[in-house]
């Protein structure tokens, strides 16, 4: 039986790091010119979709399911984000949504024969760095006020918080 603490929090801090993201951009939407918002709509279609897919695929090797429900978060969440910017948006959204997903589930079904604490490491990194990197495209975008410290402190500490249960819990699939 696979030691479920670690996968729960592993899926809790990167999802927190996306929502955190997600709340910034979605608040600046009215700000953002339609190539931003097809850019947050690619952005939170994959990114959900690729969290979903790893932390659940790694865990339980079940690629189809993995796939499966990584594909519904990243549309459910990519089609709203892209749709602020126009049809094309939208688009962008729904097929980031389907190539999150699954590439999350293949991610996560091929790292299951590595060293996963290396990759836990690398993930959270990735997810850290790709939910930054978009509420910094909409702070860009968005000319005007600054990010909230509470907000920001709140990311950095999650990101963080992350990398400490990477290096310190035991991610195992045995």
């Amino acid at each position: 039986m696979v030691e479920m603490l670690p996968w729960i929090f592993a899926f809790l801090t990167a999802g927190a790091m996306v929502l955190l993201s997600l709340y910034y951009v979605y608040g600046r939407k009215g700000n953002l010119s339609e190539m931003c918002c097809m850019m947050a709509g690619m952005s939170y279609g994959t990114l959900p979709g690729l969290v979903v897919g790893v932390v659940y695929a790694l865990p339980t090797g079940d690629y189809l399911f993995g796939t499966i429900l990584g594909t519904i978060v990243g549309l459910v969440v990519g089609m709203p984000m892209g749709r602020v910017g126009g049809a094309l948006g939208r688009m962008e959204g729904v097929m980031a949504g389907f190539m999150g997903g699954t590439m999350g589930a293949m991610l996560g079904f091929m790292m299951r024969f590595t060293n996963l604490q290396l990759f836990m490491l690398f993930f959270f990194a990735v997810v850290g760095l790709m939910s930054f990197e978009m509420a910094y495209v909409a702070y860009k975008e968005n000319g005007r006020g600054q990010v909230p410290k509470v907000m920001l402190g709140a990311f950095v500490l999650v990101f963080l918080l992350s990398i400490l249960g990477a290096l310190v819990l035991n991610y195992s699939i045995t």
